[in-house]
């Protein structure tokens, strides 16, 4: 007949199999974060661990490699508590390896840029783009995190997928903002193009579980049909809004002036949310500046 005792041992749960040798469970915690590549190095993180390793159990997400390191990345839909079993042979025993994971959130921000490319932006392309260039570093530790940035041009014709920043240089931002161009719809329908751009999987983003911003450059309202409670409502929850604004044409710009048109839909948006509405004339150094302050601050 076969005996089994067990004992706790420093938070190790031990037991003998009589005649079959001794099991031992090591029970270990573990962080990863979605779509951020997830690595646990067993021959680290327990005593005496070596090959050969064999996998018992874990998400479909993780593999188990010849050394003994737990590999992969978790998507948006493995978020939450999630746990691999490992053994390996120690001796004539058998040591089980248990590792809580908890899938986290990636710390970072989803930001799409949403540009006016009508005939008028011309000069305004350049202004924000020259004034993003200017403040790479500022921006950079301001936000302090990774930004994944789309930039969607007004009327949907053109999306470039600019990736993250950092590794990202907002010299590529102003690029592609500048490639938006001035040959697009005269009519000012951003608000039915980002839910279009929003319909679409993942937004486009890697990873939809973090927060999204938008931000409108243009110099003129918006003009769709899309009321802007319903088109709040139906976006994801917490979106902020903000809005690079310009009335008038440059030479007559006031580095006070944002949009001419009292109580205009883009600054509805921007209130609601708990944006802010920033002007494209004048020096854009203390506006970036502000604005990389304010996407610090979004989580």
């Amino acid at each position: 007949m076969i005996q089994q005792r067990i004992w706790l041992i420093s938070g190790m749960l031990t037991y003998a199999l009589v005649g079959f040798g001794t099991a031992t469970a090591v029970k270990l915690q573990a962080d990863a974060w979605v779509t951020k590549p997830f690595v646990f190095d067993l021959a680290t993180e327990v005593s005496g661990a070596s090959h050969p390793y064999t996998f018992l159990q874990g998400p479909v997400w993780l593999t188990l490699s010849f050394k003994g390191l737990l590999i992969g990345t978790p998507g948006p839909k493995d978020l939450g508590r999630t746990s691999a079993k490992v053994s390996f042979p120690k001796g004539g025993d058998t040591v089980e390896v248990e590792v809580a994971i908890t899938v986290n959130k990636a710390p970072g921000l989803n930001l799409l840029w949403v540009v006016d490319s009508s005939g008028s932006m011309g000069p305004w392309q350049s202004e924000i783009g020259s004034g993003l260039a200017k403040a790479s570093s500022t921006l950079s530790g301001a936000v302090g995190r990774e930004v994944d940035m789309d930039v969607l041009s007004h009327d949907g014709a053109q999306l470039e997928k600019m990736g993250a920043y950092p590794p990202l240089q907002l010299a590529d931002l102003q690029s592609a903002i500048m490639r938006m161009g001035t040959m697009g719809d005269g009519l000012e329908t951003p608000f039915k193009t980002v839910l279009k751009y929003l319909a679409k999987k993942n937004y486009g983003f890697a990873d939809i579980t973090r927060p999204l911003a938008i931000v409108y450059v243009t110099d003129e309202t918006e003009q769709s049909a899309v009321p802007v409670a319903d088109y709040l409502k139906a976006l994801p929850k917490d979106t902020k809004h903000f809005g690079f604004f310009a009335a008038g044409d440059l030479a007559d710009c006031r580095p006070d002036s944002l949009l001419s048109y009292s109580g205009s839909r883009f600054e509805t948006a921007v209130a609601a949310s708990g944006g802010k509405a920033y002007s494209l004339c004048g020096s854009m150094d203390g506006s970036i500046a502000d604005f990389g302050a304010m996407l610090s601050g979004i989580h």
